[in-house]
């Protein structure tokens, strides 16, 4: 009562005050822990998803792409760097760029102490202990808590800022899509790790902060090749900011020399070896638009596989090319700088040689940023592309 009474002598009423606040702080409170129930729920789905098989569970001799990627932990542990790409090519040879390798250096540096056995070089071949499988899920569930989120959640808040519904809206959507989780988390593979810094790219970029933006971009392409799919869009979106503003030159040279100074960090332990593998283009696996045409045309009886890589480069070319133009004739949007990462990525898949169901994630990741503007299309684009893992 004397506090009270000194609060309303004084002029100031702390209840007052608390009536003034409350609805605010309850707002935030809600607001935290609605955004700690989606993470949540996305991590519990990933695990729940991992307890599953996986790519080539108990079926030798190769296994399957979870069997590779514990490979290449051990043979990047026990291996000096010039032998990484050059060993035993017939079983799971690494063809990932160096930062894939890097990754899985670390991964295979934490196993050594956590369980040997699973990264003893030759030996370790088919191994699939019920605690291996648990570290090995807890790796790429690690590169989603790391990475990927926190790339989404830095892309949220830009995109959408006060627009908290919209916010968790849009992280829901790519957190739960089946797809992602059942690639990364069922089938088993680290895609979560190139698509979180394309992600960080799109993010810095719209900051203008086009230098990281450009960093993350090249760890993008050097963990896995695939992420090329969006190099079309991400420069000339780069070249159209640069074109646009005063001093257009010096940026051009300072993004240069950002993308030549990355690529030199994370290949030059590589080069310093004795040489590095190459790997051809094949047509092994064609894109959906060549695969529907050999229904009826039978490309390959009448077109040589050279003249058929010059046809699909051609043609994705031309799939690619309308949106990048557009990004450069006039002052580049948000919008349409969406669109032509979609239009990029969605034209490699199509159109494109060496073409793997897990590439559709590419141009589902650009789709999901259209939330607000299309809306119909990023709910449902995904839903439809998860039938591209159908057997």
């Amino acid at each position: 009562m004397k506090k009270s009474r000194k609060n309303n002598e004084n002029g100031f009423d702390l209840t007052v005050l608390i009536d003034v606040m409350w609805p605010s702080l309850e707002e935030h409170n809600m607001k935290k822990s609605g955004s700690a129930l989606v993470l949540c729920a996305a991590l519990l789905v990933r695990w729940l998803v991992s307890l599953h098989s996986y790519s080539g569970m108990s079926t030798p001799p190769m296994y399957g792409d979870y069997e590779a990627q514990r490979h290449w932990m051990e043979l990047t542990y026990h291996l000096p760097v010039h032998d990484w790409y050059f060993y035993d090519l017939q079983y799971w040879g690494l063809d990932y760029p160096p930062l894939t390798a890097y990754v899985s250096y670390f991964f295979g540096y934490i196993a050594q102490f956590v369980e040997p056995a699973l990264v003893a070089l030759d030996t370790s071949r088919g191994y699939e202990t019920p605690s291996s499988k648990v570290f090995m899920r807890l790796s790429v569930l690690v590169c989603d808590i790391v990475l990927f989120i926190p790339s989404l959640l830095l892309l949220a808040k830009g995109l959408y800022k006060q627009q908290w519904a919209l916010r968790m809206e849009f992280l829901m959507l790519v957190l739960l899509q089946p797809a992602f989780v059942l690639i990364d988390h069922g089938h088993f593979q680290y895609n979560n790790v190139s698509l979180g810094f394309t992600t960080l790219a799109v993010a810095s970029i719209l900051q203008d902060h086009e230098v990281l933006g450009s960093i993350f971009f090249c760890c993008a392409l050097n963990f896995k090749q695939m992420a090329l799919y969006f190099a079309p869009a991400i420069t000339f979106y780069l070249v159209a900011k640069c074109l646009y503003r005063p001093h257009a030159i010096l940026h051009f040279v300072k993004l240069g020399v950002t993308v030549i100074a990355s690529f030199a960090v994370l290949w030059l332990p590589l080069c310093a070896s004795t040489g590095l593998a190459t790997c051809g283009p094949t047509l092994a696996q064609m894109a959906n638009v060549w695969c529907c045409l050999d229904l009826f045309l039978k490309l390959r009886h009448h077109i040589s596989p050279p003249h058929l890589v010059y046809l699909c480069t051609g043609a994705t070319l031309v799939g690619f090319l309308p949106s990048v133009v557009d990004l450069v004739r006039r002052p580049p949007s948000r919008v349409r700088f969406f669109l032509a990462l979609f239009n990029s990525s969605m034209s490699f898949f199509l159109f494109s040689f060496q073409v793997h169901e897990k590439t559709i994630l590419l141009p589902l990741l650009p789709v999901t940023f259209l939330l607000s503007e299309a809306t119909l299309l990023a709910s449902w684009f995904g839903l439809v592309a998860t039938f591209r893992f159908a057997p």
